[in-house]
Formats: structure tokens, sequence, C-alpha cells
């Protein structure tokens, strides 16, 4: 990030490593914002973008429990 660069945002839809989250947060480092699957999904609710309320069915464990 060097250069003119005043904050960086690094959006993965997997996860970030440990380490990754503390260079992020080190002090004097510029501004990190890590954006992982699941913060993207709640900005995507937030926002009400790239979301589509469905209908679905679900297997119910107890069920399969019972026939084993």
């Amino acid at each position: 990030m060097d250069g003119r660069t005043e904050r960086a945002i690094f959006l993965t839809t997997g996860t970030f490593s440990s380490a990754a989250r503390a260079e992020a947060a080190r002090d004097g480092a510029r501004p990190i914002e890590l954006v992982d699957i699941v913060r993207l999904f709640e900005v995507c609710q937030e926002l009400t973008i790239g979301l589509r309320k469905v209908n679905a069915f679900v297997l119910d464990p107890d069920f399969f429990r019972e026939i084993e």
C-alpha cells in the first residue's frame, strides 16, 4: 500500500488468517478493512443487494435418527 493510498479493503469469499487480521490491526499501519464471507453476507443483507428470499426445505435430523 505504499504510495498515495489512504486505506485498503481486502475482500474474500473465504476467511482471513489470524496473521492477516493482526497485520490489519497493527499500530502505525494504514487502515485496512478485511471483509470475509460472513461480513460480505451481512452487508448484502443490510443493503438488500445480491440476495433474494426463497422458501426452502431443510432436512430434519430427528426424523432420520428415529429410523436408524
